[in-house]
């Protein structure tokens, strides 16, 4: 098996970090690979914030907390009144993936961009884990006016945020893949649909 097959089939969502913040030829490969994705018509419609400071990160945290609250969703207000949450996981770092708004196949190019750098990352044994609930922070007034004080572009919205970091955990038993996730039409197989049949 390749190293990047390998990759792929052991990289495990990471949720305890080590303090310790990783090196900078680390975060720029990762970030080089982010932006070395596949986009639609080749347009990047991608922005990424790296934060490397554990204020800004707990105060995300924060405010994934609050909006969770107030919006009163089912489920995830349990979660974060938990003791010890953390939206991050106290990653050391954090990079928020924004896209721009006025492309149509925005989220789609934005979550090719994160495999990319969850992939990049297991490569070097940095652990990651990736995280959407920080829109529920983004997306409000607050949120909107925090995106654009720690430098998001103004057409740009925070779509997705990778915590990154030196694991301070084992990695998790992956969880057993659907069955039937798979349809396989191979030529010779005889017809199973009719995709356009001519009028005569």
């Amino acid at each position: 098996m390749n190293e990047t097959i390998r990759n792929i089939l052991e990289r495990r969502s990471i949720r305890a970090y080590r303090p310790e913040q990783i090196k900078d030829e680390e975060r720029d490969i990762i970030l080089q690979a982010a932006m070395h994705a596949p986009s639609a018509m080749g347009k990047q419609p991608w922005h990424f914030t790296v934060i490397q400071r554990k204020d800004i990160i707990d105060a995300i945290s924060e405010g994934v907390k609050k909006a969770a609250i107030n919006r009163n969703i089912p489920g995830l207000k349990e979660r974060v009144l938990e003791p010890g949450f953390h939206a991050l996981y106290a990653a050391p770092t954090a990079i928020i993936i924004s896209g721009d708004k006025t492309s149509k196949f925005v989220y789609a190019d934005c979550a090719a961009a994160a495999e990319n750098i969850l992939i990049a990352a297991q490569s070097l044994g940095i652990g990651t884990c990736f995280i959407a609930m920080t829109d529920i922070f983004f997306s409000t007034e607050e949120g909107r006016k925090f995106a654009r004080e720690i430098g998001i572009p103004e057409c740009y919205e925070p779509i997705y945020t990778v915590a990154v970091g030196y694991k301070a955990c084992d990695a998790p038993q992956p969880a057993p893949r659907k069955e039937n996730a798979v349809t396989i039409l191979r030529q010779g197989d005889g017809s199973v649909f009719v995709a356009f049949q001519k009028n005569h």
